[in-house]
């Protein structure tokens, strides 16, 4: 992905809930939103997961992969 990647019709400077999913349009990044800091920011609205998430906080820089799944 890059800047540019997705549609952003709908993004805008907005704050945020933990486990809210988002799209970074300045960056191109997926963001899975871990922890509250009050920041606002643009973005464009994906989803949300209201698991624990929290283990997110010890990761560091990581590659995660995502794949289709069969089922």
């Amino acid at each position: 992905m890059g800047a540019g990647s997705l549609p952003t019709r709908e993004a805008k400077d907005t704050g945020y809930k933990v486990g809210d999913i988002s799209y970074w349009p300045p960056m191109g990044s997926l963001v899975i939103l871990y922890s509250q800091n009050g920041e606002v920011f643009e973005q464009q609205p994906i989803g949300h997961t209201d698991d624990d998430i929290s283990f997110f906080a010890n990761m560091g820089t990581t590659p995660i992969i995502f794949e289709k799944s069969e089922v």
